[in-house]
């Protein structure tokens, strides 16, 4: 049967991506992007787009290793170090790789290429007019994907056609901002709002490809076949999910039941099952992940279908895998570089070893935030050194950091600055009428043979206590007390003040609070911290951060190689 023929039908993009990873890998044609703005392809013209458009010219990392320039990581990092001494746009530097020493010879000769490339940007070019001018004109990055018959790189081909389309409908309304385009695609990914995105424009449907929809989107419509994957318990039907809107106590009949999501998604479910014309196929798979997984109730419905189980090993190529980086051993880390690698391995490499930083603009809300606690830790400075600090002096300090630093002229300023002066009115008050006498030093315990160092925002002692506390200038969540660096913290103060009781917590200036975290969690942080250090010293640096959805707030977020979910 024709691939266009058939269908692949799921309850949601979250497996329909994880399955059509899988099958781009056995080069089976299919007519659905996935995640647009994740697609390595995608990431290639981004990471162009930001050129000079977005802080510090990291976009070069990923550009220069296209194999169509052929440079190396240290080469583009050469280069960024180069025009930020100099202070000159990354695509000037470009242009003047010939003074810039350390660069392989290749690598020399390619950057070179890609500057003539890109010698008609300026400020104000569009991103339209960059990349149709690149891709169409002085580039060579289409040729391949253009004479290729390869499913794969006509998907490529289709991914681009739509990136073009939306810097188009950019440049349509009048803004030509890389910059601001750049934002509002973080802000799409962020928000995951990118949905419209994943459908096949109409230029495309001609192609043989198997057709990839939610059961949502295929209302409507009918093929010959029809593919219905993953019916298992949690995908369908899917887990009921709390609402966030309280319940409506004067019409309650509107409230959502138990009883009435099930119902949807079992109305759903035929609409699944409607779509197919000739053939039907409806699968599961008895592990997703690490997870066992039991058939899904709704297939009760259609026992007399006769079903067969067929237990065979995975045939999917296995995606290449990257090198380990070469690390040189340390004796010593610091606790917050370690809690960067926690939070994602793939972030620490980019910002502890390869220096790579983003820059301020566009982050009015950490702004606010730094100078809140530039302000906090003036004030504590003050307080170890025998001088009271009142409210009225630690806003005037505020006055002078946030005209030099803080988020002066952004449409949230007045917001910003009410908060900020709270906390920092608050933040007096506590450290100014607080028992004890402030510790100078720092703190420091022995993890897997390595010295883990630590600054506590503040270290008093009163009475045979010793308090160590964070400032943490967000809102309060229930799993601060987990987090590794409170164990570590307390190991590292028992080691200094052997015999005095610790007391170990954060400080909320927004609220006024203090929470103390109970003791306990000390192997954790323990195991946390040396897996960590393993990692590094093995050189292994996956993009796999904790928590997914505050990718697109990263410096480094077009420039990664995102690893595809598996089933």
């Amino acid at each position: 049967m024709p691939y266009r023929d058939q269908a692949i039908l799921a309850r949601s993009h979250l497996t329909l991506g994880r399955l059509t990873a899988l099958l781009e890998r056995l080069n089976v044609p299919l007519l659905y992007l996935g995640d647009l703005f994740e697609r390595s392809e995608i990431r290639d013209l981004l990471s162009l787009v930001a050129l000079d458009a977005e802080f510090g010219g990291l976009g070069l990392v990923r550009v220069a290793q296209l194999p169509a320039y052929g440079a190396t990581e240290k080469d583009s990092l050469a280069v960024i170090a180069w025009a930020a001494v100099e202070k000159l746009p990354v695509i000037q530097a470009l242009a003047r790789v010939a003074e810039i020493d350390g660069l392989s010879d290749t690598g020399r000769d390619g950057l070179a290429k890609l500057g003539a490339e890109l010698a008609f940007v300026g400020p104000g070019t569009s991103p339209w007019s960059m990349l149709t001018g690149w891709l169409f004109e002085t580039g060579s990055y289409l040729n391949a994907l253009v004479r290729s018959s390869d499913p794969a790189d006509r998907q490529k081909l289709i991914a681009i056609y739509h990136l073009l389309k939306v810097c188009g409908e950019h440049d349509a309304v009048g803004d030509g901002s890389r910059k601001r385009l750049l934002e509002r695609i973080r802000r799409i990914e962020l928000l995951n709002q990118d949905s419209v995105y994943r459908a096949i424009s109409a230029e495309a449907t001609d192609i043989d490809a198997v057709r990839v929809l939610t059961i949502h989107g295929s209302k409507g419509l009918e093929f010959p076949a029809v593919h219905l994957p993953a019916l298992a318990t949690r995908y369908m039907p899917a887990s009921r999910k709390g609402s966030r809107t309280p319940a409506l106590a004067k019409y309650p009949q509107l409230n959502m039941a138990k009883v009435d999501h099930d119902a949807e998604e079992e109305c759903l479910f035929f609409v699944g099952l409607s779509r197919a014309r000739d053939h039907l196929s409806l699968t599961r798979a008895v592990k997703y992940t690490t997870q066992n997984a039991t058939a899904s109730k709704f297939l009760d419905s259609v026992s007399s279908i006769p079903a067969t189980t067929r237990t065979a090993p995975s045939s999917v190529p296995l995606p290449i895998a990257r090198p380990p980086v070469v690390v040189e051993r340390r004796a010593s880390y610091s606790a917050s570089e370690l809690e960067t690698y926690i939070r994602c391995p793939a972030k620490y490499r980019y910002e502890q070893l390869m220096g790579l930083r983003g820059g301020a603009d566009g982050a009015a809300f950490l702004d606010f935030h730094r100078c809140v606690r530039r302000t906090l830790a003036w004030i504590q400075d003050r307080r170890a050194a025998g001088v009271a600090t009142s409210a009225a002096e630690a806003l005037a300090h505020l006055d002078e950091v946030w005209a030099e630093r803080g988020p002066v002229g952004h449409g949230f300023e007045g917001y910003y600055r009410q908060a900020a002066n709270r906390m920092v009115a608050n933040g007096a008050v506590f450290i100014a009428t607080e028992q004890g006498a402030s510790v100078d030093g720092g703190l420091d315990v022995t993890i897997a043979g390595r010295t883990v160092t630590m600054e506590p925002d503040r270290l008093v002692e009163a009475g045979g206590v010793v308090r160590v506390q964070r400032i943490r200038t967000g809102r309060q969540t229930k799993g601060e007390g987990d987090k590794p660096i409170y164990g570590a913290l307390r190991l590292a103060a028992q080691k200094r003040f052997p015999g005095r009781t610790i007391s170990v917590g954060a400080y909320y200036p927004s609220d006024g609070e203090t929470r103390e975290f109970p003791a306990g969690k000390e192997d954790k942080a323990i195991k946390a911290f040396e897996g960590a250090i393993n990692g590094i010293e093995a050189g292994q640096f996956p993009a796999k951060p904790d928590d997914p959805r505050f990718c697109p707030n990263c410096q480094c977020y077009f420039i990664w190689i995102v690893p595809h979910n598996v089933v």
